[in-house]
């Protein structure tokens, strides 16, 4: 894609008693090169100060766009508000404790083709001393969609978090909006664990290509109650896994399906995801 010919980018950031860290993300946001964002900014309905915060930037920022639920809708039904609330084509979840490189929008926007589905980067993870640098790649790459569906499915990998990519609306609205309307997600609107990989997976599905930059960054803010998501899977990475290979397992994935669900580290890892 043409930095001549300019999407608009909607760098959504979803919110929740973050009146201190909100603004790393709040700055990055309208530091990026890319010169066609929005900034929308949804507040769970916070009881600290976050929304007053946040309200602060408007005046000299109007790219910023700020909503507040009149409830607190969990985490996951916040990031769908945003994402309608969201004017541009793509979108960038800015998890509220984390920040991008300010050419992150850009450096990313330039790998989108009709065939590309996302555009994903490394991650840095900061946890209070220690930084870890999850790079997959050493450069940047168009990669075939199928064979990054098989080496996901087969090693159990994810790229960390939907936080170090970025999507059309047309992808991801309705993947967020099928996992809440159906009963059989709740564990994932309550805790947010295992959206990530269901994104990826089933945005891959569709399209032939995704897309990684490789020196650009999505910085992570680990703590006790954030959403950055490690390597090692829980139990809502594996229900993540089996509901993707449950709804592909007639079409594409056929004997990749027969093959993990018969698989040792398969059931291996369902045995004590089941507990």
């Amino acid at each position: 894609m043409s930095l001549n010919n300019l999407p608009l980018v909607s760098i959504v950031i979803p919110v929740y008693n973050r009146e201190i860290l909100v603004k790393k993300a709040l700055d990055a946001a309208i530091a990026q090169t890319y010169p066609n964002i929005e900034v929308v900014v949804n507040d769970n309905n916070s009881t600290d100060n976050t929304y007053e915060v946040v309200r602060g930037y408007l005046k000299d920022n109007p790219q910023i766009k700020l909503f507040r639920n009149e409830q607190n809708v969990g985490p996951v039904n916040n990031w769908l508000q945003g994402i309608k609330n969201a004017s541009g084509d793509y979108v960038k979840i800015l998890f509220s404790d984390d920040w991008i490189s300010d050419d992150y929008i850009e450096k990313t926007m330039l790998q989108f083709t009709s065939q590309v589905g996302l555009v994903f980067t490394p991650a840095i993870i900061r946890k209070k001393i220690n930084i870890t640098n999850y790079k997959l790649f050493k450069s940047t790459k168009i990669i075939n969609s199928a064979l990054f569906l098989k080496f996901m499915l087969l090693a159990y990998r994810t790229p960390v978090s939907p936080g170090c990519a970025i999507f059309r609306k047309v992808d991801i609205l309705p993947i967020l909006s099928t996992v809440i309307d159906t009963e059989r997600h709740a564990e994932y609107l309550r805790f947010g664990a295992g959206i990530d990989l269901l994104t990826y997976l089933m945005v891959a599905e569709k399209y032939d290509k995704i897309a990684y930059v490789s020196d650009t960054y999505a910085h992570f803010l680990e703590h006790d109650d954030s959403f950055t998501y490690a390597n090692a899977l829980d139990q809502y990475y594996i229900k993540a896994f089996d509901h993707f290979l449950e709804r592909t397992k007639k079409v594409k994935f056929k004997s990749l399906y027969s093959l993990i669900h018969h698989s040792r580290g398969y059931k291996f890892i369902r045995h004590f995801s089941n507990k």
